[in-house]
């Protein structure tokens, strides 16, 4: 699940520090982390955050819906191994070019 953005002075952000245990990981493990940014704010250094778009994308590319066929519907909750970067929508029984099977 999305964690809440965070706002100071405009810029919407996430904590890492605040995320799921496998969201940390999954961020840490990728080259995400290398888009980390500091944010003074109230006199204290937050050294862990993340702009929400980059946050939101990420999460798009490792967190997806994912129907893997027409005939044989899979959901996959949390990071889809194998997963496509979209999702493709199709009719019960009706393969990608509208042909009906059975």
């Amino acid at each position: 699940m999305k964690v809440a953005v965070e706002n100071y002075k405009g810029i919407e952000f996430v904590r890492i520090s605040t995320l799921p245990e496998d969201q940390k990981k999954g961020i840490w493990n990728s080259l995400l982390h290398q888009k980390i940014v500091k944010i003074l704010r109230d006199n204290r250094l937050l050294n862990d955050c993340l702009l929400y778009d980059d946050y939101a994308d990420w999460y798009k590319r490792n967190y997806t819906l994912a129907i893997t066929s027409a005939s044989s519907t899979r959901f996959c909750l949390g990071r889809c191994p194998g997963a496509p970067d979209f999702i493709r929508f199709s009719s019960w029984g009706t393969n990608m070019s509208g042909t009906h099977h059975g």
